[in-house]
């Protein structure tokens, strides 16, 4: 409800160091399930502290975060990853303006945006609890109509886009079949553990370097 979201907003911009969202990620997400907060707060919430923590600054007053969509419900592609992206751009212009470039592709500009995914990403794991990739957040940043953008998800990297011909047609049919990255179906049980095994291999490396 708005009286719930402006409270909240409130007690984000304001309280003292020792509030869950200062604290950690993992607080906010105990926090916002313990007051029974809607699934998609989780991710606007989400990607504003990780973006406020990385920049180690946050809003001295309360802030009017508005969304608005018209993609159908249950019918997005990566909608989760526009949502993040959209959160972390708008307040890099608020918070950070003389750090977001010239959207000129360069080397900086491609990696200032792919620390942004990497944020949206960390928002996406650590409070929503969707152990999704960087795939969609790279995709949406850096993504460009009429091409196919090759990305090095290991790395957090990409190379040049793939124009495609002007006569190439891809089509997307909604099937209605809901997919879900958070909760506990065999497909995200499956997801965690391929992150785990990930941080397991990442651990052995540095020990053996």
């Amino acid at each position: 409800s708005p009286s719930r979201l402006t409270s909240f907003s409130r007690w984000l911009c304001v309280s003292p160091f020792g509030s869950p969202a200062r604290r950690s990620l993992g607080a906010l997400r105990a926090y916002l399930s313990s007051k029974g907060f809607p699934e998609w707060f989780f991710y606007a919430v989400g990607t504003f502290c990780s973006f406020c923590r990385h920049a180690q600054t946050y809003p001295d007053h309360s802030v009017l975060l508005t969304i608005d969509s018209q993609v159908p419900a249950g019918e997005g592609v990566s909608s989760s990853a526009s949502l993040e992206i959209a959160i972390v751009r708008a307040l890099q212009d608020y918070l950070q303006p003389s750090a977001r470039g010239d959207d000129d592709g360069d080397e900086a500009d491609v990696a200032g945006r792919l620390a942004l995914a990497k944020l949206a990403q960390r928002a996406e794991n650590e409070v929503v609890g969707a152990n999704c990739g960087i795939m969609d957040q790279v995709a949406c940043l850096l993504g460009a109509p009429g091409s196919i953008l090759p990305i090095h998800c290991r790395e957090c990297a990409v190379s040049q886009p793939i124009y495609l011909p002007d006569d190439a047609v891809i089509v997307g049919f909604p099937t209605g079949v809901k997919h879900v990255l958070s909760g506990h179906s065999p497909y995200e049980r499956a997801r965690a553990a391929t992150a785990m095994a990930a941080k397991i291999g990442q651990s052995l490396c540095a020990e053996e370097s």
